[in-house]
């Protein structure tokens, strides 16, 4: 919800592992996040690069190996980070 309040950025399924994604996109970007925003600043970045988007739906089979992080302090406190980060430069994009 954040995301999409302060990026204009309307995706239902955010961390979808899930994409497909034009190679001419691809080239047009690059990524600074390395945590939970990743999957946020690529999007974010494809919709700047002129991409369009289409959700399908996917079905989500339970975890077999690893642990969720996604609740962990630290991996919100990096996320919010790296969400400051980018709207701090894309901001400033839109400035110059």
């Amino acid at each position: 919800m954040l995301v999409r309040l302060v990026f204009g950025l309307k995706v239902k399924d955010l961390n979808c592992a899930f994409k497909i994604i034009k190679k001419q996109y691809l080239d047009k970007i690059t990524l600074n996040s390395s945590g939970a925003m990743i999957t946020a600043e690529l999007l974010i970045r494809l919709k700047i690069a002129g991409a369009s988007f289409k959700e399908v739906g996917v079905t989500h089979r339970p975890r077999l190996f690893g642990t969720q992080t996604g609740g962990n302090p630290k991996v919100i406190l990096r996320a919010f980070r790296e969400l400051f980060l980018l709207y701090r430069e894309l901001k400033g994009r839109d400035a110059a």
